[in-house]
Order: C-alpha cells, then sequence, then structure tokens
C-alpha cells in the first residue's frame, strides 16, 4: 500500500482543499466540492471541534492533508468518496459510535487495510481528560 498516493484521483472536499494550499490545512465534508489532491490524507472523525483542533495543531508540521468529520456517518461517507492513509476515530460520538464506524470501514474491500487509531477524551471511569 503505497500511503497518500491516490493515482491522481479526484477526491470530494471543501475548497480548503484546493492545491497549492498550506500544508496541515485540513478540510470539512461539510462544504462539498470535488477537488484533486495528491497529498497523503488522514481522516479525523470527532464531534468534539476542539479534539479536531489539537489532532489538527499536533499534525500541522507534515505534509498531510487533514480531513475533518463530525460525526461517524460523515466520517464513513468521506471513506466511501476517497481514500486515506490513515483514519483517527473518536470512540464515543452520538448516533454511529467510533466502533461502529470503523466495523463498517473494515468491511469495505478498498478501505479494509486503512489503519485506524481510536482516540477519545475519557477515561475509563468517564471522566474527560
Amino acid at each position: 500500500m503505497a500511503l497518500g498516493n491516490n493515482g491522481g484521483k479526484q477526491r470530494k472536499g471543501s475548497p480548503m482543499s484546493t492545491p497549492g494550499h498550506p500544508k496541515g490545512e485540513y478540510r470539512s465534508a461539510q462544504h462539498g466540492g470535488c477537488l484533486m489532491s495528491t497529498l497523503p490524507a488522514i481522516l479525523m472523525g470527532d464531534d468534539n471541534p476542539t479534539i479536531l483542533y489539537l489532532l489538527k495543531a499536533m499534525l500541522d508540521h507534515s505534509s498531510i492533508e487533514l480531513v475533518r468529520a463530525s460525526s461517524g456517518a460523515e466520517a464513513l461517507r468521506l471513506v466511501l468518496q476517497g481514500d486515506f492513509a490513515l483514519i483517527l476515530l473518536d470512540v464515543q460520538m452520538p448516533g454511529m459510535d467510533g466502533n461502529e464506524t470503523a466495523t463498517l470501514i473494515c468491511q469495505r474491500e478498498r478501505s479494509s487495510r486503512t489503519p485506524i487509531i481510536f482516540v477519545t477524551a475519557h477515561s475509563p471511569d468517564g471522566a474527560m481528560l
């Protein structure tokens, strides 16, 4: 698997993903649009905008396209539209949680080998970290 090489295929996303945009920028599926990208992409799925911001800040120093999804359903929709080198998923999201989203992603042949890392801001006792 060649990380991030999508063979020049079109990728769905927002106008933020235009060629020449500064590295480390992220886009949201909320804006729609269809643009080309040859950067490796990481999908960040979390219902908490603060966590998405923190993930972006940690990954901002790399030449990677950062794509955010604010729900499991939105993350699944993005996976169906394009390829990702890595997926970061919140475990506890309303509606479709991270486990359910990951299960559906892994059932799809094309995304079945994409690494998925679960993230959460909650400790086992339920306290926010």
